[in-house]
């Protein structure tokens, strides 16, 4: 042969619009409980109870405002003492949900707020705050610690851009959360972290601007922000929670940090736009359901760093259409990549050792897998209707082949294995037909190892960049690349064309040509170094007339 160059809810999850008053009541049976256990109850419990629309608990010295109906409408004070004993904080959630509430003056007690206390008040545009509080300050209804070095809170109702203060060095927990009239947002570059739900549900989010510095970025911190289309994570970023660009159903692209080590739970699920995504060699590991849902990712590299691909990492990843797992990763874990209906090429390193259960089926576009040496069992389900494979090659022993690993796959489904492995029989084994490959040449055996049939024609293009296989084979290139821009070039220094080229593949006869015209080509006058140390030769012409040209011949 011869060729020519789904979705997670935010944590904390919203509370019921019915209020919820827990109160302590004793029964007249006192076969429930020793009458010791209901005096120790007694004596530490805290009361739940009601002033005006307010319920709050009382530890007996201070107050804790802890609920306020959903369907109140207009701006509300909160009081500065109840039955002569001082509101003190608000708690988690306290105000969540609250659609109406338009404004929210804060006492000068208050010295602590819980958790999503803001929380979807969709129509609250003031927070304000009493001067003489020593903790916390409002500037343009935005709600501050004292410094200003923490946003608090935004509220939710307020409309259009917004530029964090260069003071701040922290966005809260909740800070932005239901914020669905912001639509894009400036943090300047003191600030390090960004809380748990910051952005959740910013509907109206097109852009936001992270800045070097920041170094986690919080659980569900722009969840459902849905009209999100990029974002850029600064070199800063150490941690992302869980579940922080789930939803993000208009992310185009996006490129993770080289320091960045995991990529947690859901933390891109249903991002349906995302054609693309970097994943470094920092990343150690890829988590449970971590791209779930994304339908237009066509192409991943999964990096060597990482060892273990997490339950239903790329499930339902619809137009997934080519899978690179590099030589470091030990497991694919159950459902990985399930329902990729659109996969048609996956390359499994030799350092795999575990095949999860179901984590290939219904992959309906796979033609063909080569499975390592070094995995010893094919588990349930594995590639379960994958109804166009039409064979599985076997580099090692048989595995031990769990209950319906390759039910549904196409009616010409074989399985390959080689000469001298023990566990196959012809011509069949467990059913299915068994060809003995015997002992494949080199170029064969680099097919196999990237997942094509041994005997794939070399002359093939299956990724359509005008390379072929047997060019990748000879120049050692990755045919999982597009190869176009990697082929080599000649280089004209002087008086002379030079062109340098891997030339180490077994079975290949390399031969460089020179021409005046590109219509007839010659060896005359073309010399070839001997190989370096990295198997690469140098061929070189001499420049005869106004053009010349060098072409390089493989064949097998």
């Amino acid at each position: 042969m011869t060729t020519n160059t789904r979705h997670q809810r935010p944590l904390p999850a919203p509370r019921s619009s019915t209020r919820q008053t827990t109160r302590l009541r004793l029964s007249g049976e006192s076969r429930w409980l020793k009458p010791l256990a209901i005096l120790c109850v007694l004596v530490n419990a805290v009361l739940a109870d009601t002033f005006g629309l307010f319920t709050y608990t009382d530890n007996g010295t201070k107050i804790t405002i802890t609920d306020y109906p959903d369907g109140e409408v207009g701006a509300v004070a909160i009081p500065a003492s109840i039955i002569g004993k001082p509101v003190t904080s608000i708690g988690s959630n306290a105000f969540s949900n609250c659609t109406g509430l338009t404004g929210v003056t804060i006492p000068a007690g208050v010295t602590s707020i819980g958790m999503s206390a803001f929380s979807n008040c969709t129509g609250l545009t003031q927070i304000q705050v009493d001067a003489g509080n020593p903790n916390y300050s409002s500037s343009d209804g935005v709600f501050f610690t004292k410094s200003k070095a923490s946003l608090i809170v935004y509220p939710a109702g307020k409309v259009g851009p917004y530029t964090v203060p260069n003071s701040v060095t922290g966005i809260g927990s909740s800070a932005f959360y239901g914020c669905s009239g912001l639509t894009s947002v400036v943090i300047p570059n003191g600030v390090t972290s960004i809380g748990v739900n910051a952005f959740t549900n910013c509907t109206g989010l097109t852009g936001v601007t992270i800045p070097a510095g920041v170094t986690s970025i919080g659980m569900s911190a722009f969840f459902g922000c849905t009209g999100l289309t990029g974002v850029t994570i600064p070199d800063s970023v150490t941690s992302m929670g869980l579940g922080v660009f789930d939803g993000c159903i208009s992310l185009t692209g996006v490129t993770i940090p080289n320091s960045v080590t995991s990529i947690e739970y859901r933390t891109f699920a249903a991002c349906r736009s995302l054609t693309s995504v970097t994943i470094p060699g920092s990343v150690t590991s890829i988590g449970q359901s971590a791209f779930q849902d994304c339908w237009s990712l066509t192409s991943v590299t999964i990096p060597g760093s990482v060892t273990s691909i997490g339950f239903s990492a790329f499930q339902y990843c619809w137009r997934l259409k080519s899978v690179d797992i590099r030589n470091g990763v030990t497991s694919v874990r159950d459902f990985a990549f399930s329902d990729c209906t659109g996969l048609e090429h996956l390359r499994l390193p030799a350092s795999l050792t575990n095949i999860g259960t179901s984590a290939f089926e219904y992959c309906t576009g796979l033609k063909y897998v080569t499975i390592p040496a070094s995995v010893h069992a094919i588990p349930s389900h594995a590639f379960f209707f994958c109804n166009a494979l039409t064979g599985v090659a076997f580099l090692g022993d048989a595995p031990a082949l769990g209950a319906n690993a390759f039910l549904g796959t196409n009616s010409g489904f074989t399985v390959y294995y080689l000469n001298g492995k023990a566990g196959f029989t012809s011509p069949s084994w467990n059913g299915y037909p068994a060809v003995k490959m015997g002992n494949p040449d080199p170029a064969s055996m680099w097919l196999l190892s990237n997942g094509f049939p041994y005997d794939a024609n070399l002359q093939a293009d299956p990724n359509g960049d005008g390379v072929s296989l047997l060019m990748a084979y000879a120049l050692n290139l990755d045919p999982y690349r597009n190869l176009s821009g990697c082929i080599p070039r000649p280089v004209l220094a002087g008086n002379q064309i030079s062109l340098t080229f891997y030339a180490g593949s077994a079975g290949v006869t390399y031969t460089v040509q020179s021409s005046a015209d590109l219509k007839v080509w010659s060896t005359a006058g073309v010399t070839v170094s001997a190989p370096d140390a990295n198997k690469y030769r140098t061929a070189t012409v001499a420049m005869v007339g106004p053009h010349h040209f060098m072409r390089l011949l493989v064949e097998q």
